[in-house]
C-alpha cells in the first residue's frame, strides 16, 4: 500500500505541468467542565492542539490531482475519565486502508502528549466531454439544511467539533454526467475496510430543476443498510427554505429502519444579519431522557453519523456582521423532548488578510445526572466548554 501511494503521488507530480500548494495552520485550546453532576472537581479537562494542513494541488488540461496531509499535536490534561480522547483507532470509516495515527505518544498520570499523522486526500479528478470521474480519497458531502443533514451519513461533524476546516476523507470512486446548467447524475462507490459490507457504500444521486425549485433525490446502500432520500431546495420572497430526507431501510433483526427529516430556511436581513431556523426529525431517537441509548448501538449513532439522541429538535444560527473584521454568531440545538438545550455564542476576528482569532462556548443546558450509562437530558450531559483557536491559511 505504501509503495502504491508513492508512485501514485510521483507519477501524476510528473504528469501535471501547473500545481499549488495551500493549507493552514490551527492552535486551538479548549477546557470543558465535568460530564457528571457530582464531580469533586470544577474542571474536567485541557485540551492544547495544533493542526497542520497541507494540500498540493496540479492540473493538466482536463486532469486535477490532490493530496492533503495532516500534521498534529495534542497535548491533553484529564482529570474526568470520560472526556479522554482514543487516538488508537486506525481504521477510519470508508477508508480501505489507513496508516497508524500515532507517531509519538508520552502519557503521564493526567497529561499526554500525542504527535498524529493523516493522508487525508489523494484523489485524481479526470473531466472529458459531460462526464467527471473523481478516484481517491477525497471529501463527499450531501444536503442543503444547514445544521442537521439528514443525508450527510458519510461523515458529518458532531455539534461541537472546533475545527470544521475540512471534513475526513473517503476511498471511493465517483462519475457525474452532466446533462445542462442544473442538471447531472451521478454514481458513487465508497470503498470500506478490506471491502467489506458492513464497511462500504454505493449510491446514486441526480439534481435537475422544475422552475425555481433544486430537487435532488438519492439512493444509496450503506453500512448493510438502504437509504432513499430527497432534497428539496426554493427561494421564497428573499428566503430559502429547504427540506432534507432520508430514510433508512435495515434487514436486522437488532436495528430498525427509521427516517431522519430537516425542515428549514434561511433569511438574509440586510448585509449584517443573517438567520437560520430548522426542525429535525430524527425517527432513530426517543421520546424519554431514560430511554437514551448511550452505548451507540442503535444503527444511527453506530453507523449513520447521527450525534443526536432525542426524536424532535428545534435549531437556529444567527450571525451578526458587527464590523468588517468583527463577526459575532449564537447557534442553538433545542431538544424539545427533554427540554434540554446547547447553546453556542461565538465572535470571530479577521486581523490579518488570512489570519482570524475565533473564541466561544458550548454551554450544555438540561438536567445533569450522576450515572454515564443513564442520561436525564441529552444536552445537559454535555457539560460546558470554552475555546479559543487562531487559524492562518497560506
Amino acid at each position: 500500500m505504501k509503495f502504491f501511494l508513492s508512485f501514485y503521488f510521483l507519477y501524476f507530480s510528473f504528469v501535471l505541468n501547473a500545481s499549488e500548494m495551500r493549507g493552514y495552520t490551527v492552535g486551538q485550546v479548549k477546557a470543558q467542565t465535568p460530564i457528571l453532576k457530582e464531580s469533586p472537581r470544577s474542571l474536567g479537562s485541557i485540551v492544547v492542539e495544533n493542526i497542520n494542513r497541507l494540500n498540493y494541488l496540479g492540473k493538466n488540461n482536463k486532469i486535477q490531482f490532490e493530496v492533503g496531509l495532516e500534521l498534529n499535536q495534542v497535548f491533553q490534561w484529564v482529570h474526568d475519565p470520560l472526556q479522554e480522547r482514543d487516538f488508537n483507532k486506525k481504521n477510519t470509516a470508508y477508508r480501505l486502508e489507513d496508516f497508524t495515527p500515532i507517531t509519538v505518544k508520552s502519557n503521564s498520570d493526567i497529561s499526554s502528549y500525542y504527535l498524529l499523522k493523516q493522508l487525508d486526500r489523494l484523489q485524481v479528478h479526470y473531466s472529458f466531454l459531460s462526464y467527471d470521474i473523481t478516484f481517491g480519497r477525497q471529501q463527499i458531502s450531501f444536503g442543503s439544511a444547514k445544521l442537521i443533514n439528514p443525508t450527510d451519513v458519510f461523515g458529518a461533524f458532531s455539534p461541537t467539533t472546533i475545527n470544521t476546516e475540512e471534513k475526513n476523507g473517503v476511498d471511493a470512486l465517483r462519475l457525474k454526467k452532466a446533462y445542462g446548467p442544473n442538471s447531472e447524475l451521478e454514481i458513487g462507490v465508497l470503498f470500506g475496510n478490506k471491502f467489506k459490507a458492513k464497511n462500504s457504500a454505493v449510491f446514486l444521486r441526480s439534481i435537475f430543476s422544475y422552475k425555481e425549485l433544486e430537487i435532488k433525490p438519492i439512493v444509496m446502500s450503506y453500512r448493510e443498510a438502504y437509504g432513499i432520500g430527497l432534497d428539496l431546495l426554493v427561494p421564497y420572497r428573499g428566503a430559502l427554505l429547504y427540506l432534507e430526507s432520508l430514510s433508512t431501510i435495515i434487514d436486522k433483526k437488532e436495528y430498525h429502519s427509521y427516517n431522519r427529516t430537516t425542515v428549514g430556511f434561511e433569511y438574509q436581513l440586510g448585509s449584517d444579519f443573517f438567520v437560520i431556523l430548522e426542525y429535525h426529525y430524527n425517527g432513530d431517537g426517543r421520546e424519554k431522557a431514560s430511554e437514551y441509548d448511550l452505548t451507540a448501538s442503535s444503527f444511527s449513532l453506530e453507523r449513520g453519523a447521527n450525534f443526536y439522541l432525542g426524536r424532535h429538535y428545534f435549531n437556529a444560527f444567527i450571525n451578526y456582521q458587527l464590523t468588517p473584521l468583527h463577526l459575532l454568531s449564537i447557534t442553538t440545538f433545542q431538544n424539545l423532548t427533554d427540554h434540554s438545550n446547547l447553546l453556542s455564542p461565538r465572535w470571530i476576528w479577521s486581523f490579518g488578510e488570512n489570519s482570524t482569532i475565533e473564541t466561544g462556548l458550548f454551554l450544555g443546558l438540561g438536567k445533569k445526572t450522576n450515572t454515564p450509562l443513564q442520561s436525564r437530558s441529552e444536552f445537559g450531559s454535555y457539560g460546558h466548554q470554552v475555546f479559543s483557536k487562531v487559524t492562518h491559511y497560506f
